[in-house]
């Protein structure tokens, strides 16, 4: 894959891509039903769970692809979201899981969904990035399918990533 073709993430994260043709693996989670209605106040809920404000400001800006919002009992625990980025790209954004419900697979299972309708519905250039100290969001990314995108300057980090999660390392871009 051609670097200078994905954009380019912050200098304080790492950015994965979804490989071509690569087929989605979902698994249903018990007693989970999943919603792909754009919800603020359930996107607001789970990113408030997770210790972060969403203003007025944010919520408007924000120019959802697709949202997935996962709920037990009707109550909203986990979000995922793809947003249109340049050149055609996707982004695999804004993905939260309340902190009462983590280890039920659920941050798996909202990407999945995801990343399944885009790859359903024609689009083919898929990326994410997360802060490499995230190591769980970014086993997650890694086990769905994901690829490092090995930028030079930030080799050494996606190898310090990948030895700290026991990964000999998928193949890089």
């Amino acid at each position: 894959m051609d670097l200078a073709r994905i954009p380019r993430e912050r200098d304080t994260t790492l950015a994965f891509v979804w490989p071509e043709g690569l087929a989605v693996t979902r698994a249903g989670v018990p007693g989970v039903r999943f919603d792909s209605v754009p919800d603020r106040a359930a996107f607001v809920a789970v990113q408030e769970a997770i210790g972060f404000v969403v203003t007025d400001a944010i919520w408007e800006g924000l120019r959802f692809t697709r949202m997935v919002v996962a709920r037990i009992g009707g109550s909203p625990v986990a979000v995922a979201c793809a947003e249109p980025r340049p050149e055609g790209w996707t982004e695999l954004s804004w993905v939260a899981v309340a902190p009462a419900c983590r280890g039920r697979g659920l941050g798996a299972a909202v990407c999945a969904e995801i990343v399944d309708w885009l790859v359903a519905n024609g689009y083919r250039d898929i990326v994410g990035s997360t802060q490499d100290a995230n190591l769980h969001a970014l086993r997650i990314y890694l086990s769905l399918g994901f690829v490092p995108v090995e930028r030079p300057e930030k080799r050494a980090r996606w190898q310090a990533v990948l030895a700290a999660l026991g990964h000999g390392g998928p193949a890089m871009h």
